[in-house]
């Protein structure tokens, strides 16, 4: 039995190198060194630091930014650093990447300023605020219906008080657990987000926003209701003490002054993450467009500069570009077997680096392709064989030098007669040429 449990083990660890995870900085070395995906001054950033799931699959999605500003975003799997295939699957992932990216400063922000809403506390005030409110309508309302009795429009608007307060208190208890709902519901997705979750999120946000303001809107009719109540209670012809006892009895609680502050910060709230949910969708569509041609750029980039194994095993070059540089390097290009080849090729390549500077990436993979055949056929034929070639400058050099070393022979077998010349010798000797 321990020897079997032994076995398994050791599988295990055999096995878990092929399943290791992709770390945050090997996708961001994925996408800024081993791939050409970024433009000159691009930078890259997972933010926040979370792996986003799509189909049951997680991925890092790596923000890139140019200068101060979002410039794309870029999914690479996290099983084993790659581009999901499925466009579908970059647009959602896009999606809630951007939604996160934009959703950390804006909550890190609305923490700041004390206005983040969805947390245990605000939680908890509502919950007190419901017990109060139950506590006005079976007490202080009580109190101030029995007193005012004999008065029928003040014990009509005393009953349509006590129903505003009940369900005033069903509405806080709602949201008492709305709030700490999601909040534990914001907190899961922050830190295990998936694209197919996103929408809930949303609706989770929505839910309290709509219960905060229904409830403050609720509020506010109550107030005004209290005003009433508090008039009428003074053209009673109750006591003076007792008006005034009812009057106090009349204000609203104390703790409603507290939805107008959770009102005004659900508010700004609600707008705010309107508009990253919204700018999400909005160019979740767009981006997912620049990231193709990110990848058609990468890929071009890769047929023209990436290590091919196949130039490499045949030509020794480790890049096309480096094949191509020196095929047509000038010393070589016109002492090639295949000279057909050598135009084709040039004219093949020029093409394709033209179409990738005018960003068309398809068509210069294309022509870099043809460019590899031709150089590679070129390459295996080799060089034409070399031939005797007659030097005309040598020979014309060597023709200067013999009849150079013939005038120095005939001037020394014959100096004597040349120096009798010179000096004025008239006895006409012949100058022997022999």
């Amino acid at each position: 039995m321990k020897k079997c449990f032994f076995l398994v083990f050791l599988a295990l660890l055999l096995v878990q190198p092929v399943f290791a995870a992709v770390s945050s900085q090997e996708a961001i070395d994925f996408v800024s060194k081993t791939n050409n995906f970024l433009l000159q001054g691009e930078s890259v950033e997972i933010q926040p630091n979370v792996k986003i799931s799509s189909q049951s699959k997680p991925y890092w999605v790596v923000a890139v930014i140019s200068g101060d500003s979002l410039a794309g975003f870029i999914p690479v799997s996290a099983d084993n650093a790659t581009i999901p295939d499925s466009k579908s699957v970059r647009r959602d992932l896009i999606k809630t990447g951007y939604f996160l990216y934009n959703f950390d400063k804006l909550k890190t922000n609305a923490l700041q300023q004390d206005q983040w809403i969805f947390n245990s506390l605000n939680s908890k005030r509502i919950s007190d605020l419901a017990v109060k409110l139950q506590s006005e309508a079976s007490l202080d309302l009580s109190t101030i219906e029995a007193e005012v009795k004999t008065n029928p429009s003040l014990v009509e608007l005393l009953g349509k008080m006590k129903s505003e307060l009940s369900l005033m208190n069903s509405q806080a208890t709602a949201l008492s657990k709305d709030i700490i709902d999601t909040s534990a519901y914001e907190n899961s997705f922050y830190n295990n987000p998936d694209t197919s979750t996103l929408e809930t999120l949303q609706s989770e946000f929505e839910n309290v926003f709509n219960e905060t303001n229904e409830l403050d809107a609720k509020k506010t009719a109550y107030v005004l209701d209290s005003e009433k109540l508090k008039q009428g209670i003074a053209q009673t012809s109750l006591p003076i003490e007792t008006k005034k006892s009812l009057g106090s009895l009349a204000n609203p609680p104390s703790e409603m002054a507290y939805l107008s502050s959770i009102s005004a910060s659900s508010t700004n709230l609600q707008e705010s993450l309107s508009n990253a949910f919204d700018d999400a969708i909005a160019h979740s569509q767009t981006l997912a467009d620049s990231l193709e041609t990110r990848i058609k750029r990468n890929s071009a980039y890769q047929v023209f500069y990436g290590q091919d194994n196949a130039i490499i095993d045949k030509t020794g070059y480790p890049t096309l570009s480096k094949l191509v540089e020196y095929v047509l390097a000038e010393e070589n290009a016109d002492y090639w077997k295949n000279s057909e080849q050598v135009p084709a090729l040039r004219e093949n390549w020029q093409k394709a680096t033209a179409y990738f500077n005018n960003g068309n990436f398809e068509s210069a993979s294309g022509f870099a392709v043809k460019a590899k055949t031709n150089a590679l056929a070129i390459y295996q034929e080799g060089f034409q064989e070399e031939t005797p070639s007659v030097n005309i400058d040598l020979i014309i050099t060597a023709g200067v030098i013999i009849i150079a070393l013939l005038i120095l022979i005939l001037v020394l077998r014959n100096r004597k007669k040349f120096a009798s010349l010179v000096s004025g010798n008239s006895e006409g000797e012949k100058i022997d040429f022999q």
